[in-house]
């Protein structure tokens, strides 16, 4: 039998500051999150893909050439 990921990606960024669009016209708004909390259960999970930190949060990239 063979097992295979149910999800494959390309890569994914999570950022320090993201921009939360909100309705009616009103200005979107610079939320900040807390990228080390995230990365932190990331790599407590025993993370099979690599991750690079960047200056705006960090990447996980799906692949590996």
């Amino acid at each position: 039998m063979n097992i295979y990921p149910l999800v494959e990606i390309e890569r994914i960024e999570f950022r320090r500051i993201v921009v939360k669009e909100r309705p009616n016209n009103v200005a979107a708004e610079r939320v900040p999150q807390d990228i080390d909390a995230m990365l932190a259960a990331i790599e407590a999970t025993g993370k099979l893909f690599p991750i690079e930190t960047t200056e705006q949060g960090f990447r996980i990239i799906g692949h590996v050439k």
